[in-house]
């Protein structure tokens, strides 16, 4: 049997999708129901029920469920090993977040990367609001907002909050129009700025599904919008509009998996992330008082 094969009959079962699974995996679907082919034929049965919206395990699936996750979790076992036993190049520690975390992150960066060089890593910072694989080890740290993902064998560790606001050009006011979010974007914030618009009869301008997107179109005067606190209230030429829409804050996430939690480089930057998130925690909640101009 193909250790690959079994690999991803275990994503499949964690993601409940062929598509979750071949995103999650850097694979195609052709691939992924390829291996699964190739394991039923090895075993004998069927692994999967396959439904319109999703798949289940059948009861050969679930008796091969256990073993099979005692296999990932050994040849996870094996490649920290030889990681740490390793030592003539620099180990990556991947970190998975949004736009928003990435920016925030970033203003911060020379002290995360030096905790990673300190012990033997090198950062890298992968933004997407997709949960890269721990298994697959697309990454080794995520933080995630608003909610838990529920996905894989990862450890979770709440480390602080983000709020947002509208920000509107400072020389310009609040009476232009509002720039909103597509509508692809999770709740509830598009809806949110929408109803703001309608409550205060301003004409939605455009709509953009980015942070730094909307940073870029409210510098230029084009109109408001929701802006991350840490970021409107460091800028002198926006002015925030109104009081924090408490019920917008999002709550941020650690999240990796145990087996990589040992590695000290991997250790040292999420410790790090958890210090900046407590360390920043007022101007991030969107204290005012907090943040400190540029100079």
């Amino acid at each position: 049997m193909d250790w690959d094969d079994i690999r991803v009959f275990v994503e499949v079962a964690e993601a409940r999708s062929l598509t979750l699974a071949a995103r999650h995996t850097g694979l195609s679907q052709p691939t992924i129901s390829r291996r699964l082919k190739s394991m039923e034929d090895a075993v004998g049965g069927s692994l999967f029920e396959r439904y319109p919206n999703r798949i289940e395990l059948t009861p050969l699936g679930k008796d091969l469920m256990e073993p099979a996750l005692g296999m990932k979790s050994a040849a996870l076992s094996l490649r920290r090993r030889a990681e740490v036993s390793t030592r003539a190049r620099p180990q990556t520690v991947r970190v998975s977040t949004t736009m928003s975390v990435s920016q925030f992150l970033c203003q911060h960066l020379t002290e995360l990367s030096q905790l990673a060089v300190r012990h033997g890593g090198e950062l890298h910072i992968e933004p997407t609001r997709e949960l890269l694989n721990f298994a697959f080890r697309q990454a080794d740290l995520a933080v995630r907002l608003r909610s838990i993902p529920e996905h894989g064998p990862a450890k979770v560790r709440r480390i602080g909050r983000i709020s947002t606001a509208v920000y509107g050009r400072r020389d310009l006011g609040a009476q232009c129009g509002v720039i909103g979010l597509t509508h692809n974007r999770p709740p509830p914030q598009p809806e949110w700025l929408d109803r703001y618009a309608e409550a205060r009869k301003l004409r939605v301008v455009a709509r953009l599904g980015e942070f730094f997107q909307r940073y870029a179109a409210i510098k230029s005067g084009l109109g408001v919008s929701l802006l991350p606190c840490f970021l409107g209230d460091a800028d002198q030429s926006l002015e925030r509009l109104g009081e924090v829409p408490r019920e917008l804050d999002e709550d941020a996430f650690l999240l990796f998996h145990p087996e990589m939690s040992d590695l000290p480089p991997v250790r040292a930057v999420a410790d790090g992330i958890a210090a900046l998130f407590n360390r920043f925690a007022p101007v991030l909640c969107g204290d005012v008082q907090a943040v400190q101009p540029p100079a």
